[in-house]
This record gives C-alpha cells, structure tokens and sequence, in this order.
C-alpha cells in the first residue's frame, strides 16, 4: 500500500509541478505583455502631448495669420466694389481700360494717405458729375490731396470740387487752381 500510495503521490504532486512550472511561465509572458503595454501608453502620451501642443501652435499661427489677412481681404473687397460703383458711371473702352485705372488708384493710395477704395469713390462721384474720363485720374488726385489739406472727407473734397466745376464752367486746371 505505501509503494502504491507513494506512487500516487509522486503522479500527482509531478502534475501539480507541472501545472506550477506552465503557470510561472505563462505569468513571465503576462508580465512582459504588461511591460510592453505600459511602453506603448507611455509613447501614445507622449505622442498625444506633441500632437496637441502642434495643434496649439497651429491654431496660435492661424489665429495670427486670420488677423494679417482679414483686414487685407476685407481692403480688397470694398476696392472692388468702390470700383464696381465706378464702372457704373465711366464708359470705359475695355476691361483693360478699368484695370488701368484701378492699378493708377491703387499707386496713388501709396502716395497720398487715402485708402483706395475712397480714391475710386472720388472717382465715381466725378464720373458721375460728368467729369471727363480723360480728368479721372488728375481729378481724383486732386480731390485727395485736397481733402488731405483741408481735413475733409475724401467724398467731401471731390463733390466740391465737382460742384466748383460745373457750377462755374471751370476747366480741370482752373478747378485744380481754385482748390489751391
């Protein structure tokens, strides 16, 4: 009975062994496993830092980009419609003919300190008042730095003048005169 019973014994505790032997093994690959996820959620952190710090910056830089833009486009569209308004008043020749004028509009506002939207609205008004299209651009000149001078509105200049040449069947040259 003791060989018997020793026998069985040693079968079972030599399973158990076993079963232990495969346990400690599967809990070293458990661990490992463990060690690599640890790993990998440190490395997303770290990437999901750098992702949102990027796209901080990238908002940052967008922002301030908006706001060099915004003002610029929104001066490039009340140019445009300013011009809309002078194209409806001036028979020009062609659509090159409208660009000159815009580009001569557009150099001006350079020299004299009046936005060129408020150029092409001197203009308008003067082509409205039947000023010739060949004095546009003298007229218009005129007008700003006149309105430079006298601390007037830009509108204001140019209708006076406008009104002192109609009304008085001046020449551009004796209008020019007569504001200076």
């Amino acid at each position: 009975i003791g060989a018997r019973l020793a026998g069985n014994f040693r079968r079972a505790f030599g399973g158990a062994s076993d079963s232990l032997d495969r346990l400690a093994r599967d809990q070293q690959r458990l661990e490992a496993s463990t060690r690599s996820l640890a790993r990998a959620q440190k490395l997303q952190a770290q990437g999901s830092a750098m992702v949102s710090d990027a796209m901080g910056k990238l908002a940052r830089n967008f922002a301030g980009a908006a706001a060099v833009v915004t003002p610029t486009a929104k001066a490039a569209i009340d140019f445009e419609s300013a011009m809309a308004d002078v194209r409806k008043v001036v028979d020009f020749d062609s659509p090159a003919e409208l660009q000159q004028f815009s580009a001569e509009l557009e150099k001006m506002s350079l020299e004299i300190p009046i936005a060129a939207d408020g150029l092409a609205a001197i203009m308008a008004a003067a082509g409205q008042s039947g000023i010739a299209k060949a004095d546009l651009i003298e007229f218009t000149e005129q007008a700003a730095k006149m309105g430079v001078a006298f601390d007037i509105s830009a509108d204001q200049a140019g209708e006076m003048m406008a009104k002192w040449k109609s009304g008085m069947g001046l020449t551009l040259e004796d209008t020019i005169a007569l504001a200076d």
